[in-house]
């Protein structure tokens, strides 16, 4: 069903920027055909507001126009900025002498709809001869269909525009706008950039976080920079390494059992390249009703980035759900360490009454022939937990016992003497004391960082 914050349809918010003349403007969009600037055509009155509509479908003539990517790419946030910075120029350079009262703008799109993804962003003045702003998205469309892929992307395009000239001092109104009459279940929206003087003091890591909170993604990424990026940006056909924790902050042994299991990895793929993720999830608090601190998840980005690791977060639940996610960028072997503590999170047949295939279609999900989860002994004072001492119902037992034969399943060898039950939380309670034994549990930069920063003592 179709939802529309704003109340106003698609036809009439391009009608409305049809009828202000002094907004003038380009389209080019290549990978669905003319979808935005047909409902600006349809609304009437295109002439005001339309200088030029094109399609640059051919590979040659578009880099004849916009420029090689060094990447060999046409879907990629580098082709949508040369598109629109080309465009955009264009008409200043064309036009502003003849129309020195208008407000120009230039939109576009690449997009891959056999992929379902793809960059739309929008270069714009707020008024006349005022610098350029820019708002830049990645999206995923998630129909079955070019066509309706297609349709989608219009609709998008047109609450794009009428977003930029209209809701722009209201981000996060602007923001949950964007998918104005669109169905829920047809689109993602997993990266948002606002770039322009109006727009300084925009975070958009805050932005990107918004996007998780008001379900338009289910997960936002972060570079080893701790910027915004995109999962095709960062793991496009390469190997990943998984783990999730609450990081709160990160520890040394969350490090030293990264570091191990990353080995193991590497030595049975017989691989040298391996890209870490660590991930935390957000989805018990989304699921709990618990206030979402955007403040919080980013301190930890922070921490994170501080050591050049690439950070998802995300309101995925289970782990076929991110490997599921991972999988669209990339073929290649996937890796997850987890602790023997969380076996009864994957095992426990009550976990998975939501689907009709139970814990067997779960463990399909996650474990094809290019997935392998390392579980590493967790001990504390009375107990030590690991994928031997684990035990549970028969039924589970056969399928860990499948799993571990198939080598999807593997214990985390030579971690003995690693201190596993050392918590974040242990931290967080050291550092309310004042006590300063916190600082030998976590990484020299992020002790750095959160003596500086005064980080997790709320």
């Amino acid at each position: 069903m179709s939802k529309s914050v704003t109340g106003l349809s698609t036809s009439f918010k391009a009608s409305k920027i049809n009828s202000n003349k002094g907004r003038y403007g380009s389209f080019a969009e290549i990978g669905a055909g003319q979808e935005v600037a047909r409902h600006f055509f349809q609304a009437g009155q295109a002439s005001s507001t339309i200088a030029k509509s094109m399609s640059a479908y051919d590979m040659v003539f578009s880099d004849e126009i916009y420029g090689k990517e060094k990447s060999g790419r046409y879907v990629c946030e580098a082709r949508l900025n040369k598109m629109l910075g080309t465009e955009f120029n264009l008409l200043n350079d064309r036009l502003v002498e003849r129309r020195e009262s208008s407000t120009f703008f230039a939109f576009a799109n690449t997009v891959a709809t056999n992929r379902g993804h793809g960059w739309v962003g929008m270069q714009f003045q707020v008024c006349p001869n005022s610098p350029a702003h820019t708002v830049i998205l990645h999206v995923k469309m998630l129909d079955n269909t070019r066509l309706q892929q297609a349709e989608v992307l219009g609709v998008l395009g047109a609450n794009l525009i009428y977003g930029a000239f209209e809701l722009s001092d209201k981000p996060e109104l602007f923001i949950e706008s964007l998918t104005d009459n669109i169905s829920v279940g047809r689109l993602e929206i997993d990266l948002i950039r606002f770039t322009g003087p109006d727009f300084e003091k925009i975070d958009d890591r805050l932005m990107c976080l918004e996007l998780v909170k008001l379900g338009l993604t289910r997960s936002v990424v972060f570079d080893p920079t701790g910027n915004t990026s995109t999962l095709p940006e960062e793991f496009f056909g390469k190997s990943v390494f998984v783990m999730r924790g609450e990081f709160r902050p990160i520890t040394n042994v969350n490090i030293e059992i990264l570091n191990l299991a990353l080995e193991q990895f590497k030595k049975d793929h017989q691989l040298t390249e391996v890209v870490p993720l660590l991930e935390i999830t957000m989805a018990h608090l989304k699921k709990d009703g618990e206030k979402i601190s955007k403040k919080d998840f980013l301190d930890r980005v922070d921490t994170l980035s501080h050591l050049g690791f690439r950070v998802m977060i995300s309101d995925l639940d289970y782990y076929y759900r991110v490997k599921r996610s991972l999988r669209k960028v990339t073929p290649e072997p996937i890796g997850i360490v987890i602790g023997g503590n969380h076996l009864e999170y994957f095992f426990e047949e009550d976990n998975y009454l939501h689907m009709k295939g139970g814990i067997f279609e779960a463990s399909a999900k996650l474990f094809d022939p290019k997935v392998t989860v390392y579980v590493f002994p967790y001990k504390t004072t009375e107990s030590c937990t690991s994928l031997k001492s684990y035990i549970t119902d028969p039924v589970s037992q056969n399928l860990i016992d499948y799993l571990t034969a198939r080598s999807n399943l593997k214990e985390l060898s030579d971690c003995d003497e690693i201190e596993s039950s050392v918590l974040s939380s242990q931290v967080r309670d050291l550092l309310k004391s004042g006590d300063a034994g916190w600082k030998a549990l976590v990484p020299e930069k992020v002790k750095e960082l959160i003596e500086s920063e005064g980080l997790f003592k709320d």
